[in-house]
């Protein structure tokens, strides 16, 4: 993971016709005497780094400066929690969530496989490394399909049409424990998915 550096007061830079930098989100230009965000992801096989940048008002997620598959799978595990922040739906749509989940991470293990056999080709025979990405792939099936059927707890009754307005506080408040309880459920099992 890259490390997240704060300017606080932007100088300026010699490197653009402006002197200033673009929000690599936004597009937003960074004046001097404004602050941003960068970091410097690694470029996979090399030495090399590329510099990201972002405005003041949009500070990078962990998923952007984790290069590679563990930023992928950070990316869906995030989605999966904005999803549930504004969420008001029924079991049925937690489980239909947990299933794209899982379906998104289960693309992970897809590429883990062709490295593995792009490996094969290139040596003609299985390899310690092969073998171990073809493991990893397993695994993360295994996880995808604990996620997939992740048991979310039944919710509870609708009140009755003549119910008192105590009866509908109290069922209100069930339901509101019901989804709390329901959306930790999902995120500690789309949290558990480990790729390593």
């Amino acid at each position: 993971m890259a490390r997240l550096n704060h300017v606080a007061k932007f100088r300026g830079t010699s490197k653009t016709e402006d002197g200033c930098l673009t929000c690599g989100k936004c597009d937003t230009k960074i004046k001097p005497g404004d602050s941003y965000w960068w970091w410097a992801n690694r470029l996979p096989g090399s030495f090399g780094s590329v510099r990201q940048i972002r405005c003041q008002e949009h500070q990078p997620r962990l998923s952007e400066r984790t290069p590679g598959r563990a930023g992928q799978l950070l990316a869906i595990q995030e989605s999966v929690e904005d999803q549930l922040e504004e969420f008001d739906g029924t079991t049925e749509d937690l489980e239909a969530m947990a299933e794209e989940a899982a379906d998104d991470i289960r693309e992970i293990a897809e590429e883990l496989r062709d490295a593995a056999e792009n490996i094969e080709d290139g040596f003609g025979h299985e390899t310690a490394q092969s073998e171990e990405l073809r493991e990893r792939a397993d695994n993360i099936e295994n996880y995808c399909d604990e996620l997939a059927s992740v048991s979310i707890p039944p919710e509870p009754d609708a009140p009755d049409e003549d119910a008192t307005d105590d009866e509908i506080e109290e069922a209100e408040a069930e339901r509101d424990n019901w989804l709390e309880q329901a959306k930790e459920e999902l995120v500690s099992a789309v949290y558990d998915v480990e790729l390593y």
